[in-house]
Order: C-alpha cells, then structure tokens, then sequence
C-alpha cells in the first residue's frame, strides 16, 4: 500500500510497498509517485502514465493493465499478479 498526498508525494509505504519497490519510507517520504514506482509496459519498455495522477484528477479507483511492470530502485523487473 503506498499513500500520497494531493500533489502526489509519497506520504506512506507499507513494509511489503518498501520491499517490492526497494524504497524505504524515510527514502520515500515526500518523493514524486513517479520516481520512486517506476511502471513499465513488460511488452514495450515503455513508461506507463503515472496513475497517482489519474487518480487525483478523477476521484476514482483505477487498475493497472495486466502487462504493467515495476521497475524498482535496484532495477529489476516485477510484475503484478492480480488474482
């Protein structure tokens, strides 16, 4: 679970949030959504719009596309599995 504020700065990261994005809270803190959660396309390479701000703009709850990736601080590749 991560939390931002209204301009989209982390403000909390659960423990497993830390471990799969490699950023600690105190790292975290503050930090643009963007830099710290790095989404890639698997199929592409290509960065996925930040969806932090969607979010912001609509109020509403959205999903990640089944080929979104993260790309975490030490640069590897993880991949959600949605169930």
């Amino acid at each position: 679970m991560v939390t931002t504020n209204n301009e989209g700065q982390i403000t909390y990261l659960n423990q497993a949030a830390q471990i799969i994005s490699g950023w600690n809270q105190e790292e975290a803190y503050l930090k643009p959504f963007g830099e710290a959660f790095d989404l890639r396309n698997s199929m592409s390479g290509k960065m996925v719009p930040n969806p932090i701000k969607k979010v912001l703009k609509t109020g509403r709850t959205i999903e990640l596309a089944d080929d979104t990736v993260l790309l975490n601080k030490q640069g590897d590749l993880i991949k959600f599995i949605y169930k």
